[in-house]
């Protein structure tokens, strides 16, 4: 097909959906001037409905203020013939999941550091878009992607990685906002609080972005269930298996990088992309993987130069087809036998539409565009293959992909992905996939469309399986999706042993409420001898013997520390779960007398005290031997080196400086420094860390040690409510507001009341609250 479009000239149709085509098109301009790129086209039946328009518009104006080498750019916006498009950059390469998915299948799988390299850089551009302004305000647009997949990394036969798809972006300056009890992304790269329909932020996209991490590297699926509501339990409440526990490859540090853009609660993971990219570049020095973009390109010549989806435009009941068909057509504009991506994003393994903000999944049987794809390439992409297992495949369809026709359903964002094989008369495969329903969408589908005037409530717990109450009646147990009515519900769960906890809240016909539970989580510490003083995080608790009843907020690991006169530091690391009482015994040892560690020391073979070779050279060898067992040992002995060494490492990393010396970012190895205590500055300035540590360096020896650095929170219990209030240059809203949690150190607050702003300093400690003021 060609079309003249204005000034672009449309070659042939990738996609379409509800909302829009995608064109893959080519910009023409004078004197031969010619650009390849993909126009994305407003349906115009659409045109005359403002919410469309406006979901249209705001993605585009939030992609075009975007402008980053990771990113895919947005070259213009505008309205022709009474139809809104966008012209996007054209990406030649397939996305992640599909190269991810192809290596695997070819035997020799994307190499490590690799992955690691493309999640970096993806990073980068995320960390780009977080922290934009807005170019006439200059005020931080807040931007959340909040639907990082595989799918929408795309990346170039030139190593180029490019984050695309901000059609679920969520911003402050957007002037369409998702309803409450709406949840967008794709499920099985959704955060924890994306799961319960709970504020989001920058460190959601981290999750995600986290997952594709983890995946790339175990070379499985971190989420695959049979529904979503599953998926989603286990998202909120199932602790993370260790990566190198499926794939021996995986270092200590990666597994810690990895684990930590996992965590549960946003406050434990990286606070910023900045932050994950740091880490990840940190990891490939230390273990001297130069490689980058150049690489990357030649592995993808070497190994996959043909990846990527085929395009035709298959003509309502003909076998003919029109366009670029075969391995892209061959001219002088598209060079050849390399399979393209558009940047609108997600191709499965068959195309999906580029319109995220779809209402309604297309039935099956369409005959807009589709894709031919070998045989084989189908397989091993969607899970039919046998070399290649589902686990291992990273993208939407995760179960066995069978043939079926799907009704219309209205879905607030819905991917559809459609797709024929060409190679075979006798079966010609068309498959409708929605995926990212609403929680309770398996209710749906078994009962029928969902009442006028009825919502439903997602209850899920941690743990599982408690009794559910709705409006004083049990339903059944935990995770419950059940039709409700009325203006508000009444949500009650009996965890064992604990009162009943309720929540009430406004229900609205047609739209999902989610709510979460969670048990108490008890510490119950006993010591020998009794009444020794217990910590957690470093915060006493009480005298053991100790009940205590620690917060909910996260269920993050923590250190219980026990600590009497006399007796050796007690300390182990648990990790609390919601309903599971952690009961532990501290059998504390008494501290041996200094002077008897000092005998030992001196009297040892491998430290010999100095004097041991001043003895006078007439002085025969077994008269040397008595003298030194009878003599008392010196309580002074100088060591045979003045210097030991330091190997530190952070989360997240730290400068380290001791006094007016830098000793390097963190982690850092082996560094060498006097014997003796000495005092470390740590310090992170876009974190606001500072921060002292104290080590003791031993002679001829290697001082160790990993550091979390703990996070405290900023109150503002004394600031006016509806006061504007900005952390570190980051804007919170109006007060009243939550705690902020932030890394201990220095921290500007400032604070806009009746167009007049003032600015506080706020010192904060690890696990304690400051307030504003």
């Amino acid at each position: 097909m060609s079309e003249r479009f204005g000034q672009y000239e449309l070659l042939d149709k990738i996609a379409a959906g509800g909302m829009a085509e995608i064109f893959f098109a080519r910009l023409v301009g004078v004197q031969g001037f010619a650009r390849n790129v993909v126009v994305k086209r407003m349906l115009p039946e659409l045109s005359v409905r403002p919410d469309f328009v406006e979901m249209f518009l705001d993605e585009a104006r939030l992609a075009a203020n975007l402008n980053h080498p990771n990113l895919v750019q947005v070259y213009d916006l505008g309205e022709l013939n009474d139809a809104y498009f966008m012209a996007m950059e054209f990406i030649d390469g397939p996305h992640l999941g599909s190269l991810f998915a192809h290596s695997l299948r070819q035997g020799s799988p994307l190499p490590l550091p690799m992955c690691v390299w493309i999640v970096a850089r993806a990073a980068e551009g995320l960390g780009f878009a977080h922290e934009a302004h807005h170019p006439d305000t200059g005020e931080p647009m807040n931007i959340v992607h909040r639907d990082i997949s595989p799918q929408n990394i795309l990346i170039s036969k030139y190593g180029d990685v490019k984050v695309t798809d901000f059609g679920v972006a969520k911003t402050e300056v957007q002037h369409t906002k998702t309803r409450t009890g709406i949840i967008k992304g794709k499920v099985a790269y959704m955060s924890p609080e994306q799961c319960l329909a709970d504020k989001v932020d920058s460190r959601t996209d981290v999750f995600a972005l986290g997952i594709c991490l983890y995946e790339l590297v175990t070379r499985r699926r971190l989420y695959k269930e049979k529904s979503d509501l599953q998926i989603m339990t286990r998202i909120t409440q199932e602790q993370t298996k260790t990566p190198s526990a499926l794939n021996a490859e995986i270092d200590s540090a990666l597994d810690e990088i990895c684990l930590k853009a996992l965590a549960k609660a946003s406050s434990e993971r990286f606070q910023s992309m900045a932050e994950f990219s740091h880490e990840l570049d940190k990891w490939l020095l230390l273990n001297n993987h130069t490689g980058g973009k150049k690489q990357l390109a030649n592995w993808i010549q070497d190994n996959a130069p043909d990846i990527g989806p085929t395009i035709k435009k298959r003509k309502k009941g003909t076998g003919e087809s029109s366009g670029l068909s075969g391995q892209w057509a061959q001219s002088s504009d598209l060079p050849g036998n390399v399979g393209r991506t558009p940047a609108t994003g997600s191709f499965n393994a068959a195309v999906t539409t580029a319109s995220k903000k779809s209402n309604m999944v297309e039935p099956a049987g369409m005959d807009e565009a589709t894709v031919a794809l070998d045989v084989n390439t189908f397989s091993a992409e969607s899970g039919y293959t046998q070399e290649v297992s589902t686990d291992m495949i990273l993208g939407e369809a995760t179960e066995e992909i069978k043939p079926v026709q799907m009704p219309m359903v209205a879905t607030e964002n819905a991917n559809v992905a459609v797709a024929t094989t060409q190679k075979s008369k006798a079966a010609q495969l068309v498959i409708g996939v929605v995926l990212l329903l609403l929680l309770g969408a398996i209710f749906l589908f078994s009962t029928g469309r969902l009442g006028t005037d009825a919502a439903i409530v997602n209850v899920v717990t941690n743990p599982a399986g408690v009794a559910i109450l709705i409006n004083g009646s049990e339903v059944g147990k935990s995770p419950v999706t059940q039709e409700v009515s009325g203006e508000r519900v009444r949500v009650g769960v009996s965890f064992p042993g604990e009162p009943l906890q309720e929540k009430t809240v406004p229900i609205t016909p047609g739209e999902a409420v989610n709510l979460s539970f969670s048990g108490a989580i008890k510490l119950q510490v006993e010591s020998e001898p009794s009444g020794a003083l217990v910590y957690v995080d470093e915060v006493l608790k009480g005298a053991a013997p100790l009940d205590v009843t620690l917060s909910k907020e996260d269920n993050k690991p923590i250190n219980v520390t026990v600590k009497k006169d006399g007796f050796d530091i007690w300390s182990k690391r648990v990790t609390p779960r919601p309903g599971q009482p952690i009961t532990l015994k501290a059998t504390l040892k008494k501290v041996e007398a200094k002077s008897k560690k000092r005998t030992r020391s001196a009297t040892s073979g491998s430290r010999r005290d100095k004097s041991a070779s001043k003895q006078p050279r007439n002085v025969p060898a077994a008269a040397s031997n008595v003298s030194n067992k009878n003599q008392p040992a010196a309580t002074s002995a100088t060591p045979a080196s003045g210097f030991g060494f330091l190997t530190l490492n952070t989360q997240p990393w730290t400068t380290v400086r001791l006094g007016n010396r830098i000793l390097g970012d963190t982690p850092v190895i082996k560094k060498k420094l006097k014997v003796g205590q000495h005092t470390l500055k740590l310090s992170n300035p876009e974190m606001g860390i500072v921060m002292d540590l104290v080590v003791q360096i031993e002679a001829d020896q290697v001082f160790k040690k990993q550091v979390r650095i703990s996070t405290g929170k900023i109150g503002f219990n004394n600031v006016n409510p509806g006061a504007t209030v900005k952390v570190d240059g980051k804007l919170l809203g109006k007060t009243p507001l939550a705690d902020f949690s932030v890394y201990p150190g220095n921290h500007s607050v400032e604070v806009t009341e009746n167009g007049v702003a003032r600015v506080l300093k706020v010192r904060v400690q690890p696990g304690k609250t400051s307030q504003a003021k």
